[in-house]
């Protein structure tokens, strides 16, 4: 793309253009003529070639979102097949309760009752607020927690009549934000992410969400595909929040990334 312009601009300022020049002008103004349409075409090849590239690059993003989302509405749909299978275990369980009570037998029924209480703590989901999206994605997001070692803090108080996104706009808002600060928080020495959410004071629902990360330059360094995409992610929060009238703050100090939604809440 450099050597048409260059070798235009070299011909155009030789001795034998301006020889044309003096001697036949008519010669002089079609060579010049075309070197422009060259140059002009040159360019406009060069624009579309750019923008196919755009296009490429975000169409593999969204390829990308969509496995995003497929893998965290999966997640959902696991949570409820594990309630509907506790439920239809819970039924056999009291079936064989009520014969050990009509044959008096209270040992086993103890030791029964001592295997069913730890199936439950097992099973059991520290987050209940009625909303299926926040319950599955916090309790996952503290399941990665542990296994990884972060010290995960979260402080849940939600009203699930009064959330203004729907569970598809949750699943996004609340799926890049997790992934984001759990990708952060696990490359670092004492890992720790905090999560508030919130909608019962001030007629707004909130979700703020900390975690420490690796302090790099990235100006130094070369910005991967998984920065680009988790970027993309968080274009797509800022797109949702907009559309629902609300505000998207970021910050870092010390160390800490925080991310903060505030949107209001459509109260009648």
């Amino acid at each position: 793309m450099l050597i048409v312009p260059a070798s235009s601009f070299l011909l155009a300022i030789s001795n034998s253009v301006f020889y044309l020049n003096l001697n036949m002008p008519n010669t002089y103004t079609i060579i010049e003529t075309f070197l422009l349409c060259i140059n002009i075409l040159g360019y406009t090849i060069f624009v579309y070639l750019e923008h196919l590239e755009k296009i490429k690059t975000k169409y593999e993003i969204l390829h990308e979102q969509e496995i995003f989302q497929k893998n965290k509405y999966n997640q959902l749909a696991n949570a409820y097949k594990n309630v509907r299978g506790f439920m239809h275990d819970t039924k056999k369980h009291i079936f064989y309760i009520q014969e050990c009570a009509r044959s008096n037998a209270t040992q086993e029924i103890i030791e029964y009752t001592e295997s069913m209480i730890t199936d439950l703590e097992s099973r059991y989901c520290p987050n209940n607020t009625g909303n299926l999206v926040i319950d599955s994605f916090v309790d996952n997001l503290r399941l990665q927690c542990t296994n990884k070692g972060i010290t995960f803090f979260s402080k849940i108080r939600v009203d699930p009549q009064n959330i203004p996104l729907n569970d598809y706009e949750l699943t996004i808002v609340l799926g890049n934000l997790f992934e984001n600060a759990y990708s952060a928080s696990s490359t670092v020495i004492c890992p720790h992410i905090n999560l508030t959410i919130s909608n019962t004071a001030e007629d707004v629902f909130t979700v703020n969400i900390e975690n420490n990360f690796e302090n790099v330059n990235k100006s130094s360094e070369k910005i991967t595909a998984f920065d680009f995409i988790h970027g993309y992610g968080l274009a797509n929060v800022k797109r949702i929040v907009s559309e629902h009238n609300g505000v998207f703050n970021t910050s870092s100090s010390n160390d800490i990334y925080s991310v903060t939604i505030i949107l209001p809440l459509n109260l009648t």
